[in-house]
């Protein structure tokens, strides 16, 4: 069932879409912030440095940033995982990879825009290792609401063929969405306990 998401030839798939909405708004905010919004990005860029370095030398602010991260990855993934089963909900994947893209490339441009070849070094390093997991987890969200598209179009084909319905691919699928649940969880894990320490050592690169 997921291989089957993958080998389309000549159809467009939404994991195709994803990926192209993710790089292309990505892109698209990059050149906002270096060549339409200087003044923003730079504002970004110094509101980064600064919240960073609080979040690391004061214990109450890295308690809160606990509390925001649970809040900001938690909620996202919800919603995405309720509207995978909606017919329409491809329309909110397609916002939210679209948004995704477009914040990350405003704030790489803003620490680029400050900062230099160093601004991405410390991007890099706030977004080490968790996104890795992060893109793991997004690219497998996106094969599994292709995949229930498939799966429910064949129950509804059983429905009108009076034929019974496959329990095992229903049991499969479900299976599969907790893995990859229990995937960005680890992601989260890693942005609250190792992250920290890359983030430190970013924060040290020598500024242009």
């Amino acid at each position: 069932m997921i291989t089957d998401t993958v080998q389309q030839p000549g159809k467009i798939t939404m994991l195709q879409i994803g990926i192209a909405l993710f790089l292309g708004c990505f892109f698209f905010g990059s050149i906002l912030s270096n060549f339409i919004w200087q003044d923003t990005a730079w504002w970004i860029g110094s509101a980064g440095d600064i919240d960073w370095q609080q979040i690391l030398a004061d214990g109450e602010q890295r308690e809160r940033f606990f509390g925001q991260v649970l809040i900001l990855r938690g909620i996202p993934w919800i919603i995405l995982q309720i509207f995978l089963f909606i017919s329409w909900g491809r329309w909110v994947f397609a916002g939210w990879y679209g948004w995704l893209g477009v914040s990350g490339g405003m704030v790489t441009g803003a620490f680029w825009n400050r900062n230099g070849l160093a601004g991405i070094g410390q991007v890099l390093g706030f977004c080490f290792p968790q996104m890795l997991v992060y893109s793991v987890a997004y690219f497998g969200l996106l094969l599994l609401l292709v995949a229930w598209q498939k799966l429910r179009k064949e129950r509804r084909n059983a429905v009108v063929m009076h034929r019974n319905r496959n329990g095992k691919t229903l049991a499969v699928f479900v299976f599969l969405l907790l893995c990859n649940t229990g995937i960005y969880t680890m992601g989260i894990w890693l942005e609250l306990v190792v992250n920290p320490w890359v983030a430190t050592f970013s924060m040290q690169l020598p500024i242009k």
